[in-house]
C-alpha cells in the first residue's frame, strides 16, 4: 500500500511539474495544472451525466448526445493547457482556460433552457479558478458579468425576444440541475479543500522549520556564548567593556598577567583613572566620539600597572547598543614588544643607512617585468650623473656596460633569471662622462605573497681603486718573485762560488806538498829517460817506444802538477802585448793534431794585440783545444776564430768543436773543481781556464749542444794603443 502510494505521489509531481522562471511561477504553474486535471474529471462527469438522460427515458436520443459533446469539447482544451504549462507557457494558458470557458458556458446557457439552464452553476468553476489564479478582482469582475448576463436573459425572456432553442423538459431539467450542482460542488469543495489543507501543511512544516530554526541559533548562541567566554577568559588581550558614564562594567581575566590588577579592582570605576595623564584628553575626545556613534581608528595609550608603571598598549574600540545605550566594547593589547622590535628595526635601518653611505653602496630594485628599477641617488651618481634620472631600466644600464662585456653581462642576467639564481659579476662601465670604471654588483630574487618571483634587488659599488690597487699588488708580487728568482740564483752562484772556493781550499792545502813530492821524481825520471834516450841511441824501436811512453806519462803528470798547483795559486800575470795569431800558431805547434781532425782558423786582418800574460792565455787555449780534441774521438772540425770589439778594448777567441757537446747539467756544473766527464780526468783543466782568464781580466763564456758540439768563446783586454796586425797577420785557413 505504502509503495502504491509513493508511486502515485511522484506521478502526481511529474505529471502537474512546469518549467518557470522562478519558485512562486512554478507553484502556479503546479496549482494550474491541478485544476487541469479536475477540470478533466468534471467535463468527463458532465458528459455521463447527459448520456444517462436517455436510458432514463427524460429526453431523446439527440438532446442527451448533443449536450453530452457540449462537455466532451472542454477535454483537448485541458490536455492542450496542460501541455502548455508544462512547457513554461503558464499565465497565457490561464487566459485563455478562463476565456474559454466563460464564452463556452456562455454558449450553453443560451443553448439549453434559458434563464433555468443547469449552465449557470458552471460559472462558480470559472469563478474560482480566476480568484485562485489570477487575482480577486478578477473573479469578482467575472461575477458581475455572470450577473449582467442573467439579467439580460431574464429581460429578453420577459419580453418574448428570447426563447431556449433546446429543453429538457421539467424531469430532465431538474435530472440536470441536481447533478450538475452535485459535481461542482464536489469539484469545487474538493478543490479548495486540497488549497486549505496543503496551505495548513505548509504553514506547519513552515512552523516546524522555524521552531527547529530557533533551536539551531539558541545552540549556536549558546556555543557562541561558551566559545566567547572561553576568549574572554584566556585570551592574552584584555578584553572590557565601558558603560556609558565611563566606568568598567567588565574586564577579562588577562588583566592581572598584562597589569597585575584583578579585574574587580577595577569594576565599576572609571577608566580615566588607569590612563596616563599626558593620554588622557585623547582618551577622553575617542570616548565621546564612540558615544556620538562613530567608529574609532586603532589608537595606541598608556595604561597604569599595579607596580605604579606603565604600559604601551593599543586599543582597539567599537559601539555596542543595548537597551537603548551604547556601551564601548574594546580590546588591550601589549605592544611592548612591537616597541622594542621597531626600535631595533629603525637601529639596524640606521646601521644599514651608514653602512650604505660609508661603503659608497648603490641600491637597486629590477622590475622583471618591465625592466624598470628603483635606485639611490648613489647608485647613479656611481654611473657619472649628479642627481636620479626619471627612469632606469636594464637596457640603459647595458648601454653603460663596455661593449666587449655586454654580452657576458647580459648572459648572466638571463641565466640568473632562468635559474632563479643569484646574479654575481664584475665588469666595466663608461659613465656619462666617457671615464671607464669597474664595478661589482650583487642581486637576489625577490618572491611575491604569491610565491611568484617578480622582482630583483641589489647593489652596485664602484671598485677602480680595489682593482688598481690588485693590479699594482699583481705587479709588485710579479717584481718580487723576479727579485726572489734573481736572488735566490745569486745566492746558488755563491753557495756554488763558496763551495768551489772550499775546494780549491782543500786543494791548496794539498797542492802544496803534492806538488813539491811529485815535482822532483818526475824531474830525476825525466833526465833519467833523456839519458836512456842518449845513450841507447842503437836501440830497437821496441825500446825507443816505451821510453817514450814513459817520457810522455811524465809530461801528462807534470801537467797535472801544474793544473793542481795553477787552480789554487795562480800566479800573478805578467801582462804583455801579444799577437793572436802568434799565440794561436804557438799553441797548435805544442800540440799533436789527429789527421781525423780538420782545423779551420777564422781572424780577421788588423786584428789589435792582446794584452796578456802570453804564458798563462797559451795554458788556456792548450787546454780548451785539448777537450776539444777529446771530443772528437772519431774526428771532426776545429774551429778557432777571433772577433775585435773596440768600443769595450777587448778581443774574443772563439773555440768551437763538432765533437759529442754536452747537456745542460753538466754546463752548470763545468767549472767547479774536481768536476769532470773524463775517464782521466781530475776536473781542473776548465777551473785553471776560468783562473787565468779572470787573473788576465777577461771571462770565459760556453756554449753547447748535446750531439752537435761545443763553443768556448774567450774575451781578453786588447791592447789598442800597440801596433795593429797587418795583412800579412791575418789568418784564415
Amino acid at each position: 500500500m505504502n509503495h502504491l502510494r509513493t508511486w502515485f505521489a511522484t506521478a502526481w509531481q511529474r505529471l502537474i511539474a512546469v518549467q518557470a522562471r522562478d519558485e512562486e511561477e512554478a507553484r502556479l504553474g503546479r496549482l494550474f495544472n491541478t485544476m487541469m486535471v479536475i477540470s478533466l474529471g468534471i467535463v468527463v462527469s458532465l458528459s455521463i451525466d447527459f448520456l444517462l438522460l436517455q436510458p432514463l427515458g427524460l429526453v431523446g436520443a439527440s438532446l442527451s448526445w448533443t449536450a453530452a459533446a457540449f462537455p466532451l469539447a472542454f477535454i483537448p482544451l485541458s490536455v492542450f493547457c496542460l501541455v502548455q504549462a508544462r512547457r513554461g507557457h503558464i499565465r497565457s494558458m490561464i487566459l485563455l482556460y478562463v476565456w474559454v470557458n466563460l464564452l463556452a458556458i456562455g454558449a450553453a446557457v443560451w443553448l439549453f433552457e434559458g434563464v433555468y439552464s443547469p449552465a449557470w452553476v458552471l460559472f462558480i468553476w470559472t469563478v474560482t479558478v480566476a480568484g485562485i489564479l489570477l487575482t480577486p478582482a478578477s473573479s469578482l469582475w467575472i461575477t458581475g458579468g455572470v450577473l449582467a448576463y442573467f439579467v439580460l436573459l431574464w429581460c429578453l425572456t420577459k419580453a418574448h425576444f428570447y426563447t431556449p432553442p433546446l429543453t429538457f423538459g421539467l424531469a430532465g431539467r431538474e435530472f440536470v440541475n441536481m447533478s450538475v450542482l452535485l459535481i461542482m460542488l464536489v469539484s469545487t469543495v474538493g478543490l479548495l479543500t486540497y488549497l486549505n489543507m496543503r496551505s495548513l501543511r505548509q504553514a506547519l512544516g513552515n512552523l516546524r522549520t522555524e521552531i527547529a530554526g530557533r533551536k539551531r541559533t539558541e545552540e549556536s548562541l549558546r556555543q557562541s556564548e561558551e566559545r566567547f567566554r572561553g576568549i574572554f577568559e584566556h585570551v592574552n588581550d584584555i578584553i572590557y567593556t565601558v558603560e556609558a558614564d565611563g566606568t568598567f562594567s567588565s574586564i577579562s581575566p588577562s588583566c592581572e598577567r598584562m597589569l597585575g590588577w584583578q579585574p574587580d579592582e577595577w569594576t565599576g570605576h572609571p577608566f580615566a583613572q588607569i590612563v596616563h595623564p599626558d593620554d588622557l584628553p585623547r582618551m577622553q575626545e575617542l570616548f565621546q566620539r564612540v558615544h556620538a556613534g562613530r567608529a574609532l581608528p586603532v589608537f595606541e595609550v598608556r595604561i597604569l600597572t599595579k607596580a605604579g608603571g606603565y604600559l604601551a598598549s593599543e586599543i582597539a574600540a567599537t559601539p555596542i547598543h543595548r537597551d537603548h545605550a551604547i556601551v564601548i566594547l574594546g580590546v588591550v593589547r601589549d605592544i611592548t614588544e612591537r616597541r622594542q622590535a621597531e626600535a631595533a628595526r629603525q637601529v639596524n635601518e640606521l646601521r644599514l643607512q651608514l653602512a650604505i653611505r660609508c661603503g659608497h653602496l648603490g641600491v637597486w630594485d629590477l622590475d622583471l617585468i618591465d625592466h624598470t628599477a628603483y635606485r639611490s641617488l648613489e647608485h647613479d651618481r656611481i654611473f657619472g650623473y649628479q642627481s636620479l634620472l626619471p627612469q632606469w631600466t636594464l637596457e640603459m644600464f647595458l648601454e653603460h656596460v663596455v661593449p666587449e662585456e655586454r654580452i657576458e653581462v647580459s648572459r648572466l642576467f638571463n641565466q640568473a633569471v632562468a635559474n632563479q639564481s643569484d646574479w654575481n659579476f664584475e665588469c666595466r662601465i663608461r659613465r656619462i662622462d666617457g671615464e671607464v670604471r669597474w664595478i661589482l654588483a650583487n642581486g637576489s630574487h625577490q618572491r611575491d605573497p604569491t610565491g611568484l618571483t617578480r622582482r630583483m634587488i641589489g647593489i652596485v659599488q664602484d671598485i677602480t681603486e680595489r682593482k688598481q690597487a690588485e693590479d699594482q699588488i699583481r705587479q709588485l708580487n710579479e717584481e718580487l718573485d723576479a727579485k726572489v728568482k734573481q736572488r735566490t740564483q745569486q745566492l746558488l752562484q755563491a753557495q756554488d762560488e763558496l763551495l768551489r772556493k772550499e775546494k780549491l781550499a782543500v786543494l791548496g792545502q794539498v797542492a802544496g806538498s803534492v806538488g813539491h813530492e811529485l815535482r822532483n821524481p818526475l824531474g830525476v825520471m825525466s833526465n833519467a829517460v833523456y839519458f836512456l834516450q842518449t845513450v841507447l841511441t842503437g836501440a830497437d824501436d821496441s825500446v825507443k817506444e816505451y821510453l817514450n811512453i814513459i817520457r810522455s806519462e811524465i809530461a801528462d803528470s807534470e801537467r797535472i802538477v801544474s793544473d793542481l798547483l795553477d787552480s789554487v795559486r795562480t800566479k800573478p800575470p805578467q801582462p804583455e802585448t801579444v799577437g793572436v795569431v802568434e799565440m794561436i800558431e804557438q799553441t797548435l805547434g805544442k800540440l799533436t793534431l789527429p789527421s781525423s781532425v780538420t782545423v779551420t782558423l777564422d781572424i780577421p786582418e788588423k786584428l789589435a794585440p792582446l794584452r796578456v800574460d802570453a804564458m798563462q792565455i797559451q795554458q788556456v787555449l792548450r787546454n780548451l783545444i785539448g777537450n776539444a780534441l777529446e771530443a772528437m774521438p772519431q774526428g771532426g772540425t776545429l774551429e778557432l776564430g777571433a772577433t775585435e770589439n773596440r768600443p769595450a778594448g777587448s778581443v774574443a777567441i772563439s773555440v768551437r768543436d763538432s765533437g759529442t757537446g754536452m747537456t745542460p747539467e753538466v754546463l752548470a756544473k763545468l767549472f767547479q773543481p774536481l768536476f769532470t766527464t773524463k775517464a782521466r780526468g781530475i776536473g781542473l783543466g776548465l777551473v785553471v781556464v776560468k783562473n787565468l782568464v779572470q787573473a788576465n781580466g777577461g771571462s770565459v763564456q760556453v756554449a753547447s749542444v748535446a750531439g752537435k758540439g761545443s763553443l768556448f768563446t774567450v774575451t781578453l783586454p786588447s791592447d789598442s794603443a800597440g801596433p795593429a796586425a797587418t795583412a800579412e797577420g791575418a789568418v784564415h785557413a
